[in-house]
């Protein structure tokens, strides 16, 4: 399956400390209101291509994204149990678009993703 990845987005970016150093971890948010009305939020892990990361002001910045795709990275945890965590690739984007439309999912919609 080949899932692509377009449109607006705000793009949080997190520091965090590993055994390892300091890396820098960015994520997006999705949102879709439930039956009773009430809004829930996911987060789900974003990457650039290196060297093309955008310019944050404080953590977070408005992007458009242009082309981007959805993927997924295999890790092993510390009993050697493999994990896999899907993330947006994103190849494209234009900095600075205004964040106002974000796609709004409702729960019918749940019936079409294969998750």
């Amino acid at each position: 399956m080949d899932v692509t990845v377009k449109g607006k987005a705000k793009i949080f970016r997190n520091e965090r400390q590993s055994r390892n150093g300091t890396y820098v971890n960015y994520a997006t948010s999705l949102s879709r209101k439930n039956k009773d009305g009430a809004w829930e939020n996911a987060s789900i892990e974003v990457r650039f291509r290196r060297g093309y990361e955008p310019v944050f002001r404080d953590t977070n910045v408005d992007i458009e994204i242009v082309d981007g795709f959805l993927t997924f990275r295999k890790y092993k945890t510390q009993d050697d149990k493999e994990h896999a965590v899907f993330y947006i690739m994103i190849m494209e984007y234009t900095q600075g678009a205004a964040s106002d439309g974000y796609y709004q999912m409702n729960e019918d919609d749940l019936d079409d993703i294969p998750w």
